[in-house]
């Protein structure tokens, strides 16, 4: 077996988690990148190697941009312009799920993040005003674990947006937290939802 499959099959097997994983899917950008080199594929030999890899890769993407978390800080973090243009959105309880409602228009690489069972990723996206995401379905397995849905582009640098249910940042068990993420021009800035929106549809029985 080569390097490269011995590499790959690591990668797919293992979890890929950490900053930027809720935005874009990592575990394609990493695959794609031992496709590319094969010096790469020398470095990945066991699992924990795919953990440094997706710092290495989280690295490239950032580009200089600095990590800002306001998770636990009263001050907001999310820019005005991004708030306007891209985290309008309407939650739409329905009988047996949650609707997530974006009020943009939009062409970018949608990933869908489950956790534990399902992951959706979906290469130029058309995301118009009517488009409806769905989210915590009960007829799904796993209908109430954590999950985000990012939205990502790229012009020169990565840019995008996520929303999701994470566990809480105060470390109490089982306590859930709406997180919204952005990657701007100048940084990567993690928050907490519900300084924004009414975010109770969304964390109301779930498991984290």
């Amino acid at each position: 077996m080569s390097e490269r499959a011995k590499a790959l099959g690591i990668l797919q097997y293992n979890k890929v988690s950490g900053d930027l994983s809720e935005m874009l899917d990592m575990k394609c950008y990493m695959r794609d990148k031992l496709f590319e080199d094969e010096a790469l594929c020398s470095r990945v030999v066991k699992a924990d190697d795919v953990a440094s890899l997706q710092k290495m890769s989280s690295k490239a993407i950032l580009a200089g941009r600095k990590k800002q978390d306001f998770t636990k800080q009263e001050e907001k973090g999310i820019p005005e312009d991004w708030l306007r243009k891209y985290f309008q959105m309407e939650f739409i309880e329905q009988e047996f799920c949650t609707q997530v409602k974006f009020d943009m228009m939009l062409e970018a690489d949608y990933f869908f993040r489950g956790y534990r069972t399902t992951k959706i990723s979906i290469k130029n996206m058309k995301i118009e005003p009517q488009t409806l995401f769905e989210v915590k379905n009960s007829t799904n397995m796993y209908a109430t674990e954590k999950f985000s849905l990012g939205f990502s582009w790229q012009d020169e640098k990565y840019f995008g947006f996520s929303i999701g249910v994470m566990p809480a940042t105060t470390g109490v068990k089982g306590e859930a937290q709406c997180i919204i993420t952005c990657l701007t021009d100048e940084s990567y800035i993690v928050d907490d939802g519900a300084k924004y929106f009414d975010v109770s549809h969304l964390i109301k029985n779930m498991s984290v």
